[in-house]
């Protein structure tokens, strides 16, 4: 954020190791010599408040605007989080399905020598698995129950 831009007494966003905090500034300096450049010096509200001096560079901005946009990132987060788990759930229900009706046993050694199993992309089925829905599919019972 810019120096001019900043105003004593007003409460600003910083970010802490990692974490967004508040910062009442208390003074804004320009320092100029060999190199021109601004800091800012103010009380960090959520760490008792401690005083604190930084380049500008740190200041993020107000802090009730990076507050709702820290908000609005997290909850965007965990709706993403949330759908992608609904679909792993699907598939992971799905590749059940698949050996319930197959009769074929997951291998305990390793996911991927599994004839299905459920990936980032979708479902895979291995040639033994085609084989084994194939033949779920083509039996009678299978043709009276889904018409296929």
């Amino acid at each position: 954020m810019q120096a001019s831009r900043i105003t004593v007494g007003n409460t600003y966003a910083v970010k802490r190791s990692g974490v967004l905090m508040r910062f009442r500034v208390t003074k804004v300096a320009t320092i100029r010599g060999s190199s021109t450049y601004s800091e800012v010096t103010g009380v960090l509200v959520d760490q008792e408040n401690d005083m604190a001096t930084m380049p500008v560079s740190e200041v993020i901005g107000p802090y009730a605007e990076q507050a709702e946009l820290a908000e609005k990132a997290r909850k965007e987060m965990e709706e993403r989080q949330q759908a992608a788990g609904a679909i792993k759930a699907k598939q992971d229900r799905l590749v059940n399905l698949f050996f319930g009706k197959t009769g074929l046993s997951k291998s305990p050694k390793s996911e991927y020598s599994n004839p299905f199993r459920a990936t980032y992309h979708g479902v895979e089925i291995s040639k033994e698995g085609i084989e084994a829905l194939l033949k779920f599919f083509d039996t009678d019972h299978a043709e009276r129950k889904y018409g296929v």
